[in-house]
């Protein structure tokens, strides 16, 4: 069991925070930067 190391699970976990970080500012900018494409697509479905 040489490949699971301490090592290699803290790079796991670091690597997947930093996704998930990176997920959620993205998907958390989008929405702020387009707030008018959102209220013309309600508008639309109404």
């Amino acid at each position: 069991m040489g490949l699971f190391k301490p090592d290699f699970f803290r790079a796991l976990a670091f690597g997947f925070l930093m996704g998930a970080a990176v997920m959620g500012i993205s998907a958390g900018t989008t929405a702020l930067a387009t707030p008018d494409l959102e209220h013309a697509s309600e508008q639309a479905s109404r």
